[in-house]
């Protein structure tokens, strides 16, 4: 089992089994297949193996998140319960039909569930001597719990009605994974088959950002990366992140992070 406390969205990605996530801090639009999520702190979120999920941006500023991720088994629509999880067969079936099921991803969380997650991300990452034995004796109570809140929760969930959203989301992705690339707001709305205006539209509704404002949040987050990873000038950075100059990058840069590269670095 993999547990954790995070401020990241990651890209799209799948998991190794059930991801329990609950929103502690902000809000966001995540996406799971086809289908756009709208999450906000007391929410639930939960993803089943096979299904392709992540954030719209790579970072939502003020996000905090808990999430465990539970093996069950890759199969498609098949969830294998874990050897270690002492759960009557009846009440594993009604879990598993309540997962395989449900229309949505997202729902209210609840108090129990809150708690449980966090205990249990705490008992994963602090270990002691009967930690497992803890996280064995509260996992199958949370899973009826979630299996509940998902029973009675409401969907959240905004599905991608047209080709053009679609294809908006995947270019998104796909600067996400190289913002350094030089683009100009014609060829992007172009590769969507869309207009310069509309796709603005999509992709200040989908980030709430304008499409350049969200190309250099993602080149300043790269950049923030290399100076804290790297002994790169600020020069070198600057190109390596797709700005053009170092004036226009340093003034992007305080922009988003309210200090100077320079400054940054010495923090």
């Amino acid at each position: 089992m993999l547990a954790n406390k995070t401020t990241l969205i990651l890209r799209p990605h799948y998991n190794q089994g059930l991801e329990l996530v609950t929103i502690r801090k902000g809000s966001t639009r995540w996406q799971v297949e086809n289908r756009i999520y709208e999450v906000q702190a007391g929410d639930l979120f939960f993803t089943l193996p096979w299904e392709e999920h992540g954030g719209l941006t790579t970072r939502e500023p003020g996000l905090e998140i808990d999430w465990i991720d539970i093996p069950l088994g890759k199969k498609v629509n098949q969830l294998r319960k874990p050897r270690s999880l002492n759960l009557p067969q009846n009440h594993w079936q009604n879990i598993t039909k309540t997962l395989l099921t449900s229309t949505t991803r997202c729902v209210p969380s609840t108090p129990h569930i809150t708690t449980a997650l966090h205990r249990i991300i705490h008992w994963h990452n602090n270990p002691t001597q009967d930690s497992n034995t803890r996280i064995d004796l509260l996992l199958p109570l949370l899973l009826l719990d979630v299996a509940q809140a998902i029973s009675q929760g409401r969907d959240h969930s905004k599905p991608a009605k047209d080709k053009s959203t679609l294809r908006v989301i995947k270019l998104l992705d796909q600067l996400q994974q190289d913002p350094a690339q030089p683009v100009s707001l014609t060829e992007l709305a172009e590769s969507c088959n869309l207009g310069r205006s509309r796709f603005a539209d999509i992709v200040k509704h989908h980030t709430g950002d304008s499409p350049i404002q969200f190309i250099n949040r993602l080149r300043i987050e790269r950049a923030c990366h290399l100076l804290e990873t790297t002994n790169k000038s600020i020069t070198q950075i600057t190109f390596e992140t797709g700005f053009e100059s170092t004036q226009y990058f340093a003034r992007t840069f305080r922009a988003f992070q309210h200090c100077t590269p320079t400054q940054f670095r010495q923090s």
